[in-house]
Parts: structure tokens; C-alpha cells; sequence
């Protein structure tokens, strides 16, 4: 079990009358990033549930190395709290200095400081997922699950959760859904077909594709030197500096700028004509 942190053999869910999942075998890495796939109906939130220890399997047997954190689709409607106040729940479940700083980190990452006094059940779909992706990501885990975690997000904040599991991933590793299908999925290591079981693996491209990430920084000099010795291109653009990477090495560079404190505006396809 060295390899996998997540092993299920057998596994079947029976909902009343119901068979939601038969006889389901899922082997998943370490320090990966894996999007469980399958059409409406296949049983996704069902299996994450599972794999969560939220819902015991009918049949078959699931064991996990390490601590989980979870994110469901939607909170509860019934939370009747401001976000400060939940958030701040939150951080007394695990109240260490590390944890604050990583609060601190995730509401301004996400653009919530506007919002904290609002309680969540008024705010949009957007700003009450992003709620759920901080109670998930602020915790350590050695598995982060996040079911449909990018539903409603503006594409800021598409591009900082990318950013964070992707750093993540150095650690821990992270299962997930998700409906939307214009999502770059290139930061994704595996992809899990529920109706085949199976586990592909992501083949990198035949054709190298590069990659633009937009960064704040202080000076060029700084973002220099934390990319010293990568070769990398940096452009500075009023004040932000764009860097241009592989796509195949764009995630350990967003993990090391994520490292070191920089924030990320936006990740995108280069398109080649040399305008950055």
C-alpha cells in the first residue's frame, strides 16, 4: 500500500432499492490530482462520499493513508452564519499558527474581505463555493476531496484554485469532480472513469504547448531569482510580470510561486504570436 493512497476492492452502494455503485476497484497515487469522470446518474458524489468516510459502502472494503479534508458540492443551506463567523469555526477546529496564516492566505486569495460580514446563505453561488474551498483547502490533509469544486467560480478564482491544489499536490493528493467542461484540465494527473473502472493516467502531449502566468511582484529582480536556473522568460507588463513556461512544467512553477507568496492573476495558453 506504499504506493496508493486510496485503496477500494469490491465496492457497492445500495440506496433503498437503488445500486448506485457495483463492484467498483480504485487504486489511487500519492501526490496526484485525479477527476473522477462519468455522465449524470454514475454515482460521483456518491463514491466521493464514500472515499470520505460520509457514507459507509454496502459491499467492499476502502482503505486510506492519512487525514482527510472534504468539500461538498454546496454547503448546508442551514448555516446561519456571516462568513467571518464561519470561517472563523472553522479555524477553532484546528487552531494553530499555521492554519491562520493559511486563512489569512485563502480570503485574500479569493477576494472574500468584502464579504465577510455578509452572512453566506445571502451571498452568491461564487462567493458561498469559495467559502467551501477554504474550509476544505485551510486544513492539512494528506487527501483533500472536492466535489463539483469549481462550480460557479469566476475565472480569477478558476485560476487561483488550480494554482493551490497544484502546490498542494506536493504533499497531499486531491480527488475531485467537476461539470464544467471548459476547464483547462492540464493541471490534472489522472482522470478515474467511474462506468469503465478505470485509471488513466494523463499522457503528456506529443507538441510541446507553453503556457502564460501572470504574476504580482515586487521587483523583476525577486521573480528572477526564485526562477533562477529554470531559463524561463520573464516580460514585465505594468505591474504585473508574465512568464512563459512548457505546459509540462507549468504546475512546478506555479507550485513554487504559490511557495514563495506570489499571486497568481491568471494562467493561460500561449497563442504564439508574441504578444504577451
Amino acid at each position: 500500500m506504499d504506493n496508493f493512497v486510496i485503496e477500494a476492492k469490491g465496492i457497492s452502494k445500495v440506496i433503498g432499492t437503488n445500486k448506485i455503485i457495483e463492484h467498483l476497484d480504485l487504486f489511487f497515487p500519492q501526490q496526484s490530482i485525479i477527476l473522477v469522470e462519468g455522465k449524470n446518474g454514475s454515482g460521483k458524489s456518491v463514491t466521493l462520499k464514500m472515499l470520505a468516510k460520509l457514507l459507509q459502502p454496502t459491499k467492499g472494503s476502502i482503505h486510506r493513508s492519512g487525514s482527510i479534508s472534504y468539500a461538498p458540492d454546496i454547503l448546508p443551506s442551514t448555516i446561519n452564519l456571516t462568513v467571518r463567523e464561519y470561517l472563523n469555526f472553522i479555524g477553532k477546529l484546528n487552531p494553530t499558527s499555521e492554519n491562520k496564516l493559511n486563512m489569512d492566505y485563502l480570503i485574500e486569495h479569493f477576494g472574500l474581505d468584502a464579504f465577510l460580514d455578509k452572512r453566506i446563505r445571502a451571498c452568491s453561488k461564487g462567493t458561498q463555493q469559495k467559502v467551501n474551498i477554504i474550509q476544505c483547502l485551510v486544513r492539512k490533509a494528506d487527501i483533500y476531496i472536492m466535489d463539483e469544486p469549481f462550480s460557479g467560480l469566476d475565472k480569477q478564482a478558476i485560476t487561483t484554485l488550480k494554482s493551490l491544489l497544484t502546490s498542494k499536490m506536493e504533499t497531499a493528493t486531491i480527488i475531485l469532480t467537476s461539470h464544467e467542461e471548459t476547464l483547462d484540465d492540464s493541471f490534472i494527473t489522472h482522470q478515474f472513469n467511474l462506468e469503465e473502472n478505470k485509471l488513466f493516467e494523463i499522457a503528456q502531449k506529443t507538441k510541446i504547448q507553453n503556457k502564460i502566468i501572470k504574476v504580482k511582484a515586487q521587483s523583476h529582480a525577486d521573480l528572477i531569482n526564485i526562477l533562477k536556473n529554470s531559463g524561463l522568460k520573464v516580460e514585465q507588463k505594468g505591474d504585473s510580470f508574465l512568464i512563459k513556461v512548457s505546459s509540462s512544467q507549468s504546475n512546478e512553477i506555479i507550485a513554487t510561486l504559490i511557495k514563495h507568496d506570489y499571486f497568481i492573476e491568471e494562467v493561460r495558453e500561449d497563442n504564439e504570436d508574441g504578444i504577451y
